[in-house]
């Protein structure tokens, strides 16, 4: 799996859309947690299709992109640079 670098541009919707979906886990997974005394699982990043614009959580290290998905780690959905 390429893992991106700082240094690695993202397309500045692309970066909203996965920000979109970890707020959404974020605020679901929080409110079950309170709940239930679940725990919140980090994930390591998001892919968002480029054509769909569908996005989905990555959980493991084991990735595999279709050639019209981008991953998008972690780290660049914390900052606000876009």
């Amino acid at each position: 799996m390429h893992v991106p670098n700082g240094l690695d541009i993202f397309d500045p919707a692309l970066v909203r859309i996965a920000r979109d979906t970890y707020g959404v886990y974020r605020t679901v997974a929080d409110g079950a947690a309170e709940k239930h005394s679940a725990r919140f699982q980090q994930p390591l990043g998001v892919v968002v299709n480029q054509v769909s614009y569908r996005a989905v959580l990555v959980f493991q290290e084991e990735l595999a992109l279709l050639p019209t998905e981008v991953f998008i780690p972690f780290n660049h959905l914390e900052t606000k640079l876009y």
